[in-house]
């Protein structure tokens, strides 16, 4: 099955139309307003409504009260929620059986012991994702932590990835999906299309090759 891309932190219609015209099957909303990538829920209604149905889209949240979560399905309607440290199962169960939206619950990945008991969190969310210690900044964890990991459903390697290091990331860790923010990124929170489009053609390069 081929590399899965994902391209986050978009704020654009552009931006949205060059991630699906160069190959990427999700595309990220973040709301968080310390992000530089971060937009109102009425800009993110706008963005999943100009997106769906072609690609996926996936709401990107950190730590999100019920009413948070109420109001964006209800409004924006997005494919997932992308839940940040979202390491208690039961939680990710509760949003999941509440609000009829599947979870990607995303991780933060310091060391090999950040990577114990994922078994039950998996079986709950729609995929795990695996991020560098600080989301959003750019800079890359220890990819070889990643090898052979026994997880039965594909997931995402994040966290500092860009057009020119995420084959070698795809070869160590042999990860099924990717997810790109600051790597496609012109300045911080400002999308690149030609990075958008250099980093999908390098996955899909990758893929094939």
């Amino acid at each position: 099955m081929p590399t899965r891309i994902k391209n986050c932190g978009l704020k654009t219609p552009e931006a949205i139309d060059c991630a699906i015209s160069t190959g990427a099957g999700f595309v990220g909303f973040v709301h968080h307003e310390t992000s530089p990538r971060h937009v109102t829920l009425t800009e993110m209604t706008a963005l999943v409504t100009h997106a769906k149905p072609i690609i996926k889209t996936v709401a990107v949240l950190v730590n999100p009260s019920d009413e948070l979560l109420g109001q964006i399905a209800r409004e924006v309607k997005p494919d997932y929620f992308q839940l940040h440290e979202a390491r208690d199962a039961g939680r990710v169960q509760a949003v999941q059986s509440t609000f009829h939206i599947p979870v990607i619950s995303a991780l933060s990945v310091k060391s090999e012991s950040d990577l114990t008991n994922i078994a039950t969190l998996e079986e709950i969310s729609a995929h795990l994702l695996f991020d560098a210690p600080s989301s959003g900044s750019g800079k890359a964890f220890d990819w070889r932590l990643l090898k052979n990991l026994p997880l039965k459903k594909r997931w995402f390697l994040a966290g500092g990835l860009t057009p020119e290091n995420v084959a070698q990331a795809m070869r160590i860790t042999d990860a099924p999906m990717v997810d790109v923010s600051s790597g496609i990124e012109s300045s911080a929170g400002e999308k690149s299309l030609e990075k958008i489009a250099a980093f999908n053609a390098a996955v899909l390069q990758a893929a094939h090759g």
